[in-house]
């Protein structure tokens, strides 16, 4: 007070020191006010150990009142610490990245340059504790199930300038399916390696709110657990408290998850065009394509599921239209059945098939099968590729192919194969090349397969067969999108591995996220599988499904399947179509050339 007197009177600036008095006077009321009134339903309910909390909080400068505390309903792990290194402890264990591949990080900034921002975080983090303090039950939008959804905050970390809240999501009748939502709050320097797209502000501070959860659906839980309340509050409160305008940016996630926060692109929201764009992607100047759904959220008035809500005016990236697509396919799922093929790796020693997967005709001429590494290889991600066929001397990829019957639509192996790809440290996909074709096809439901008698097919002499083949495509987010495959999960008394199932399925989903040729962040040697690239689509998958096409609504191939998320059974990851032309003209290279 004295240092902001003599300011006043060096600078002749009485109104600001009137201003400042003010400001003071008026937190000192409030403070006063909302401790007495803490005091009153602390010694009502009895409730000693919250008038602690309460205290701690004091302490710390976060004037929150206890109504707020009650809301929050949180554990007794919930930490509200008063410690000086408070701030730092919570920088440090935050970050913008994430190792689970099927969340992501949403930013939302406000920059403070050349304004007076006294108190605004106080405010700022009680209104972000009442949004996130009522939610009990949630109902799911996109539950096939019609599931009651509920959640709560496990966990809680407040100091002076930052605010963290941890949300646990679970779902009525399914033991250990939860889905975190994490949010943090907090003031940064603009100098900070911690502050986002520093580059946009050469001095000052910035006000961050960031939330990490589950990519599906274009992030709809984090918008719909109180991301969206959050910001439409706060541009409220940055208003009202600094009474000016305040440049807010939005930064883009695919930047923020694979290069440095504080070089990250930023499109700059205007209000005026809030509810005006209809673009449903996004590009950034590093060309990361970003669902503007998943950027800024969907709004309860959305009624065209062409309209995406965004508040973007951007002048530093360029946007690219992509249509939604209708849920009536182009092809029907019958048309594609003839180049879906069943792939298996054969031990021909112990006359039994190993492994069991999905793949499709890639080039009918040829006799090129596209499918997933691992059926064929040990892959683990950050360990080394294990040796061709898992080790197995006198093994080679056994095709099954399908056969319209009175018992219905069923593959039968046909053909044998040998692998055309061998370095795959940084794809799970092989291709496969045709070479034999079994006097009789067979079946084998017990994995049992006896050597066969087999008639030999000579470069270029496969299109005789005149089987059907897959076209490549492009792949665009938020597309609906169906996987074809042979799902090995038992049947009846057998368990999964006992039989084969010879008859194809159809899952569908949608396109949530492409993250193509991304820069790994830890980089291994080069025999240690470490794939760059994977489309994640909602899609439920089985085992047997891997290497199975997923076909777009035209009945293109966008990517073949490679594994499902351990923690969200619904989200499963895809081996792109930028990869797979890229190996299949390498095999179509190196393959000798066709006879006149």
């Amino acid at each position: 007070e004295k240092s902001d007197s003599i300011m006043g009177s060096e600078t002749g600036s009485h109104e600001k020191e009137q201003k400042i008095v003010s400001i003071r006077e008026s937190r000192k009321s409030l403070r006063e006010e909302s401790e007495k009134s803490d005091s009153i339903m602390a010694s009502e309910t009895g409730s000693h150990e919250r008038v602690e909390k309460i205290g701690v909080l004091r302490k710390s400068g976060d004037y929150i009142s206890a109504r707020h505390l009650d809301a929050c309903k949180v554990e007794t792990s919930t930490s509200i610490i008063d410690d000086a290194s408070c701030q730092k402890n919570l920088m440090e264990n935050w970050s913008f990245k994430t190792k689970e591949p099927h969340k992501t990080t949403l930013c939302q900034s406000w920059s403070l340059e050349n304004t007076s921002h006294y108190g605004l975080l106080d405010q700022v983090k009680s209104t972000a504790l009442e949004i996130l303090g009522p939610v009990n039950v949630y109902q799911h939008a996109t539950n096939m199930n019609n599931m009651a959804t509920k959640f709560y905050m496990r966990e809680l970390r407040c100091c002076k300038t930052a605010l963290y809240a941890k949300l646990v999501e679970k779902e009525e009748g399914e033991e250990g399916n939860t889905c975190i939502v994490e949010f943090f709050i907090y003031l940064v320097h603009s100098d900070s390696l911690h502050c986002p797209a520093s580059h946009t502000l050469q001095h000052g501070m910035k006000l961050v709110v960031s939330a990490k959860g589950n990519i599906a659906h274009d992030c709809d839980i984090i918008w719909t657990l109180g991301y969206r309340n959050i910001l439409d509050s706060i541009e409220s409160v940055v208003k009202t408290a600094l009474g000016v305008d305040v440049k807010r940016e939005v930064s883009c996630p695919e930047c923020m998850a694979n290069s440095d926060p504080c070089e990250a692109n930023v499109w700059e929201v205007d209000n005026n065009s809030f509810y005006e764009q209809t673009d449903p992607t996004m590009r950034c100047n590093s060309g990361h394509r970003v669902s503007t759904k998943m950027i800024y959220g969907s709004r309860d008035d959305d009624t065209d599921a062409t309209t995406v809500c965004t508040a973007c005016s951007c002048t530093s990236s360029s946007t690219t239209s992509t249509c939604f697509r209708e849920d009536n396919p182009g092809n029907s799922t019958e048309e594609l059945l003839g180049a879906v093929v069943l792939v298996g790796l054969w031990d021909i020693d112990k006359e039994r098939i190993v492994d069991v997967g999905t793949g499709f005709v890639a080039d009918s001429t040829s006799g090129l099968i596209l499918t997933a590494g691992h059926i064929f290889y040990d892959l683990k991600h950050g360990s080394k590729v294990g040796p061709e066929y898992k080790g197995i001397k006198n093994a080679r990829a056994v095709i099954g192919t399908i056969h319209k019957s009175n018992e219905g639509v069923t593959a039968y192996f046909t053909y044998s194969a040998e692998i055309m790809t061998h370095d795959i440290t940084k794809v799970d996909a092989v291709v496969l090349r045709i070479t034999t074709k079994f006097e009789n096809p067979i079946q084998c439901p017990s994995s049992s397969l006896k050597v066969q008698s087999d008639i030999p097919i000579h470069q270029g002499k496969f299109r005789r067969e005149k089987a059907k083949r897959l076209k490549l495509m492009k792949p665009r987010i938020d597309e609906q999108i169906r996987i074809i495959g042979f799902i090995q999960r038992g049947q009846g008394i057998y368990e999964q591995g006992q039989i084969i199932n010879h008859t194809l399925s159809v899952a569908r989903g949608y396109v949530c996220n492409i993250k193509d040729s991304v820069s790994p962040i830890v980089q291994y040697g080069p025999d240690i599988f470490s794939p760059r690239s994977e489309i994640v689509i909602e899609c439920t998958s089985y085992p047997g499904q891997s290497g199975g096409p997923c076909v777009n609504q035209d009945g293109k191939v966008i990517g073949i399947v490679s594994r499902r998320s351990h923690s969200d059974q619904r989200i499963c990851y895809l081996v792109p179509t930028s990869i797979l032309e890229k190996i299949l003209k390498s095999v179509k290279r190196r393959m000798p050339s066709k006879k006149k």
